[in-house]
């Protein structure tokens, strides 16, 4: 049997170009489905129990709360936004409860506190749920029966069917968590002075 040299590269071993080009495709293919978290509701910053929270209202509120100088994350408006009908749930059922005038007059007293000369504001919905929320969880927490109406909150986020979108965290029980870290994404370290 005779056997012909063939030069280096050839044949059947796989070059290293053609393994990156598979890797590549590798790479892209499992970027495509973590990112695409929520992939039945296109759009969705989170689904809740079949409720979606899109993403364009995490980033109005966003917005509206930045401009008030608030030190805020996406996770954590997400997190809200999921949380905001079981606050109001159990608000109700407790006695308790916010107005969206309510809530505007906190988000005007949050503008003038970061600048004086602040003119009332209009707020978008996802906002107003936010104020609402903050102002309904601080009437809860000072009831006698906190201890219950915490309880009762802890199961209905522990029951909570909950999906998030990568982009706008993770989901954690009833809670969306910061955004999990790619490792092949570097993040830019800021400039010594």
């Amino acid at each position: 049997m005779h056997t012909t040299a063939r030069p280096a590269g050839t044949g059947t071993t796989t070059s290293g170009a053609a393994r990156r080009r598979a890797y590549a495709l590798a790479g892209a293919g499992l970027t495509a489905v973590a990112l695409a978290g929520c992939a039945g509701t296109p759009g969705a910053a989170a689904v809740a129990d079949g409720r979606v929270i899109p993403a364009s209202d995490v980033r109005v509120a966003m917005q509206e709360l930045g401009a008030l100088g608030g030190q805020i994350s996406v996770a954590s408006v997400t997190s809200v936004l999921v949380q905001e009908p079981i606050v109001a749930e159990l608000g109700e059922q407790y006695g308790v409860g916010a107005s969206d005038e309510e809530a505007a007059a906190l988000l005007d007293q949050s503008a003038t506190q970061a600048d004086p000369d602040a003119a009332p504001g209009t707020y978008s919905e996802p906002t107003l749920a936010i104020a609402r929320y903050t102002l309904v969880t601080g009437e809860l927490s000072e009831l006698e029966n906190a201890d219950e109406v915490i309880a009762a909150f802890t199961e209905r986020l522990d029951a909570l069917d909950l999906e998030v979108n990568p982009r706008y965290g993770t989901a954690d029980g009833g809670n969306v968590g910061a955004p999990a870290a790619w490792p092949w994404i570097i993040t830019p370290v800021e400039a010594a002075p």
